[in-house]
């Protein structure tokens, strides 16, 4: 979500310093998943509206990011490289509710319940951005050559 692995790792350390401090019982370790899901994705909407709220150091983490990005996918995956590249740079493009719900599908590889319960949304509103999302990414893919 954020394009960058340095502010994902410190995301994911907050994460696990408020489960830690907030002294909270869970039924079982899906409930800590999606706890911690849930904080982490509150934690990375707050990141990316500050960017908003100062666009050129905005604009310079996106860079960095789509270059990490490049560099991840040739490390991953050597086969599908330049086309997962190109994928994400659009995913990036998108507006930050269907982007998110893009990461937690596809990322996180949740399901549309868990990722209503993280988004505080409906499972309808889910399956609504995730066509939305891919229907965007379609259309801005078009004129990408395969």
């Amino acid at each position: 979500m954020l394009g960058s692995t340095d502010q994902a790792d410190d995301v994911t350390q907050e994460a696990f310093i408020a489960l830690y401090q907030s002294q909270l019982t869970f039924a079982s370790d899906t409930h800590v998943r999606n706890w911690l899901l849930k904080v982490a994705a509150n934690r990375c909407r707050n990141i990316i509206r500050s960017r908003t709220r100062h666009p050129s150091l905005a604009f310079d983490e996106s860079r960095a990011s789509i270059e990490e990005m490049r560099h991840a996918a040739f490390e991953q995956r050597e086969q599908d490289q330049a086309q997962k590249a190109i994928l994400w740079e659009h995913v990036e493009r998108l507006p930050l509710d269907l982007r998110e719900v893009i990461h937690l599908k596809y990322v996180e590889d949740l399901d549309t319940k868990s990722i209503a319960a993280i988004c505080g949304i409906s499972t309808g509103a889910v399956h609504a951005r995730l066509f939305r999302a891919r229907t965007h990414l379609r259309s801005s893919l078009k004129g990408v050559a395969s």
